[in-house]
């Protein structure tokens, strides 16, 4: 009985297994053509022995499907064109679920990948012959041994376990398109033919924490993902190409190595709300968060323009050095200011430029011929954040005009050297130097000051008491005497010239002596003559006048 039923059900099974396996191969559109060269196939399973089972097999030349996945077109439905960016439409991207688990673990049970590194592990595209995916590369013999390699143009590799990625792999030479994401590749090395013609390049959701600068970015690249990784700087790009660009999830990414790049026209920031950058500890100098958004930098782009432009003079050079976040209320409303640094040095300007960019924090006009500096920093709400200053080489001559300015409220250097300062105004500057906690300098080497009495006895004294504000107060010299201030003599500058008065007290005492000589000698005269008689010699000696009669009378 049971030989007779074997024999009826063993010959349906047949035949039913091979309707449904010719119903589900017409479907497969994604097999070679029968002129191209087959790729390797996988290790086909055994038949069992017994009754067999109506699932069908595994198409040759391709990975398996997962069991309780229908064999369907590999493409879902693309998204209306208008929601697609421009950019994506020069990438192609395979779906993940076509590397889902199920697959990665027949895989690894199925055979030994150590023993089969020459098997495809590639498939095309549905719909689209010409790209290809690939899945759990452990050795990039699993893509090189597929069919017809030469004519991709556009590949996606998944789930790569490879330390290096070689740019220079022919494979990649003739692609338009090259994604390989979602693996554990840390370096980018070699370089692109010059002959390539790759459009988009997605090395996203990797470990990369290094990428080979020479050659990576060919002049026909257009669009680079290098988003999720650790990279620490973004690749050199030339000034004149266009490029679209997505760092999302690098947070250890510098502002600083960054920050001139954000403000090139060519280059395109995408995905700029997930996007920060790290504030680099060395330009510290303000109270901020660690994270920077890079849309709020793109932000700022405009303030390029708001660099100075002098007619008759020339431009200044505008460079954004540090940035400073705010955070008033949670972390969504943080605001990002860009400090910068403005120097309009050697255009010969006779003053200051008259506009600055906001949150300017330093300006160079050394070697120029500005004569006078206070009006801009009384009035001017564009110089109210500059805490450096320098005007070195110039034809200043006062310091007076910073008195009662913002500026000397918060200013950290100011440089003076070599130019027209005839005085310096010791309790001023006190006050400035003396009571603020920050360190302040100044420096006045090069001035030459109308030196006297009061220079050698306090302006000498006070420079030593303030040596470490003014660091090269050995370098002030006077105008009217050879000499550095440091060098004068007090006891040499204070004496006062002659008077006549002093002369006068001189013959006035003089006088006096010689009258109380007359009156003693006079005195003593009568004495001896009252005594013995006779006059002294010289009153003998005297002829006698007309008047002597009335003495002898």
């Amino acid at each position: 009985m049971a030989l007779t039923y074997n024999r009826i059900v063993e010959p349906l099974s047949l035949l039913l297994f091979g309707l449904t396996f010719l119903h589900n191969w017409s479907e497969f559109d994604a097999l070679p053509n029968p002129g191209e060269e087959i790729p390797v196939a996988l290790p086909q399973p055994q038949l069992p022995i017994g009754p067999i089972s109506l699932q069908p097999l595994p198409p040759p030349n391709l990975l398996p499907l997962p069991n309780n996945a229908p064999i369907t077109p590999t493409t879902s439905t693309p998204p209306a064109e208008p929601e697609i960016p421009e950019y994506r439409r020069q990438c192609f991207y395979a779906e993940e679920e076509l590397c889902d688990e199920q697959l990665a673990s027949w895989s690894q049970q199925a055979y030994d990948h150590h023993s089969h590194l020459g098997t495809c592990h590639c498939r095309p595209y549905a719909n689209m012959p010409t790209s290809w995916y690939c899945c759990n590369v452990t050795h990039m013999s699993m893509v090189s041994s597929c069919s017809n390699t030469t004519s991709w143009s556009n590949l996606h590799i998944r789930n790569v376990t490879l330390q290096e990625l070689d740019l220079s792999n022919f494979l990649y030479q003739k692609l338009q398109s090259l994604a390989i994401t979602d693996g554990n590749i840390t370096k980018l090395v070699g370089s692109f033919s010059r002959f390539s013609s790759i459009k988009c390049l997605n090395v996203s959701n990797n470990n990369l924490s290094e990428i080979a600068q020479r050659g990576l970015i060919p002049p026909t690249l257009k669009v680079l993902d290098i988003s999720k990784n650790n990279l620490t700087s973004i690749p050199n790009f030339n000034q004149n190409q266009n490029i679209t660009l997505d760092v999302s999830g690098n947070n250890n990414m510098l502002c600083f190595d960054i920050y001139n790049s954000i403000f090139r026209d060519s280059l395109m920031f995408v995905n700029q709300q997930n996007s920060y950058c790290l504030q680099n500890f060395t330009f510290r100098w303000f109270n901020s968060t660690d994270l920077i958004s890079i849309k709020e930098l793109v932000k700022w782009r405009p303030l390029n323009t708001d660099c100075p432009s002098i007619p008759g003079y020339g431009n200044c050079t505008c460079k954004k050095e540090h940035m400073v976040t705010t955070v008033s209320g949670d972390e969504s409303e943080a605001r990002t200011k860009i400090i910068s640094e403005v120097d309009c040095s050697n255009l010969g300007l006779v003053e200051l430029p008259p506009k600055l960019p906001e949150n300017t924090f330093s300006l160079n006009v050394s070697n120029n011929k500005i004569t006078g500096i206070g009006k801009h920093f009384h009035t001017n709400p564009t110089y109210q954040s500059l805490i450096y200053l320098v005007a070195d080489n110039n034809n200043i001559s006062t310091i007076y005009d910073f008195e009662g300015t913002a500026f000397m409220e918060h200013f950290q250097r100011l440089y003076l050297r070599n130019n027209a300062i005839s005085s310096i105004p010791e309790y001023f500057l006190s006050n400035v130097l003396d009571n603020h906690d920050v360190g302040r300098i100044i420096f006045l080497g090069g001035n030459e000051l109308n030196c006297d009495c009061n220079s050698a006895k306090k302006l000498k004294y006070w420079l030593l008491e303030h040596n470490r504000d003014i660091p090269d107060y050995n370098t002030i010299r006077c105008r009217n005497i050879p000499q550095s201030v440091m060098e004068l003599r007090e006891k040499k500058l204070c004496q006062s010239p002659h008077d006549w008065t002093d002369y006068i007290y001189y013959l006035i005492a003089t006088e006096v002596i010689l009258l109380i000589a007359l009156i003693t000698k006079v005195s003593y005269d009568y004495w001896v003559f009252k005594t013995a008689g006779y006059l002294p010699w010289p009153a003998s000696k005297m002829p006698k006048l007309p008047c002597d009669w009335l003495c002898e009378s």
